[in-house]
């Protein structure tokens, strides 16, 4: 497995793994597939030049994506069900943090579901803190 940055020529790895999370877990995004699923390649390629998005491959299969946003925001996190627990979700963070480093945020910081304990767990496990919550998700945190 290998982790990599997407580009802009990209956008169709991008536009696979961002839509097959909305569709198969909608409940984990704020966005919806009725946001994303009409935008056009040019958008797609847009999002990409703006974002720091990460696609986890095995060979040519894309097995995970993560963004993180120019303000130090994780977002877009999703791991195929056949992939999770083999590091997928880890290697993607790891790039992240690491570009956040470079960048010398001071934090990074993440929405999660409440309904998502694997997450949580994974993201506490990684470091991150709760730094506050609403009705529906948990808000948190990790200082680099």
């Amino acid at each position: 497995m290998i982790v990599r940055h997407l580009r802009p020529e990209d956008w169709v790895i991008f536009r696979t793994l961002r839509l097959e999370a909305l569709r198969t877990v909608p409940e984990a995004y704020a966005s919806t597939l009725a946001d994303w699923e009409p935008l056009a390649q040019d958008e797609w390629m847009r999002r990409l030049g703006v974002n720091t998005v990460f696609a986890a491959l095995k060979g040519d299969r894309p097995l995970g994506l993560l963004a993180l946003m120019p303000e130090g925001v994780i977002a877009m996190v999703y791991v195929r069900p056949e992939a999770r627990r083999q590091g997928v979700a880890r290697a993607l963070m790891d790039a992240a943090l690491d570009v956040a480093h470079r960048r010398h945020l001071p934090d990074v910081r993440l929405n999660v579901s409440h309904a998502n304990a694997g997450a949580l767990t994974f993201y506490t496990g990684m470091g991150f803190r709760p730094t506050g919550q609403d009705a529906t998700q948990t808000f948190m945190a990790l200082t680099l």
